[in-house]
C-alpha cells in the first residue's frame, strides 16, 4: 500500500456494550472483570481460565449483566515495572487482581501505557 498523499479518516473505535447471562444467586459486581464459564456459556467474576468477556458496567446478581468491551482501563498490574515493555500480555486471575504471569491465568488485554505502578491495559489487544 503506497503512503499518503493527502488526509485519509480513520474510523475510530468506540466501546461496545454486549449482554450475557448470568448464574442464579451469583453476583457481579460493577467494574469486575468477567469471564465466561466454558461449561454452561453463562459469565461470572473471572475466574483465572476463564474466557474473558469484558468489564462489567452494572452490578446485578443472576439475569442479565452488560459488559464494555474493547477498551482501556487504568489498571493496577502486579509486576509493572516503569520498564514494562508495551504491548505485555496482562493476565487476571481473579476479577480484581491483575498480574504479568500467564500460569493459568486469563489473558485481559495488553499495556498500553505504564502510570507509576499501574498499568493502562487495552482489552480490545
Amino acid at each position: 500500500m503506497a503512503a499518503l498523499t493527502s488526509e485519509n479518516p480513520r474510523k475510530i473505535t468506540t466501546s461496545k456494550i454486549l449482554k450475557y447471562p448470568v448464574f442464579n444467586n451469583t453476583t457481579i459486581y460493577r467494574g469486575s472483570v468477567v469471564g465466561q464459564e466454558s461449561v454452561t456459556g453463562n459469565v461470572r467474576a473471572l475466574v483465572a481460565g476463564d474466557i474473558f468477556v469484558g468489564i462489567a458496567v452494572t452490578s446485578v446478581t443472576g439475569g442479565n449483566i452488560e459488559v464494555e468491551i474493547d477498551e482501556s482501563y487504568l489498571l493496577e498490574v502486579a509486576g509493572v515495572l516503569p520498564t514494562t515493555a508495551l504491548s505485555t500480555a496482562v493476565y487476571a486471575s481473579s476479577d480484581n487482581d491483575f498480574t504479568l504471569t500467564v500460569g493459568t491465568n486469563t489473558r485481559i488485554g495488553q499495556v498500553v501505557k505504564i502510570d507509576g505502578v499501574n498499568a493502562i491495559v487495552d482489552t480490545s489487544k
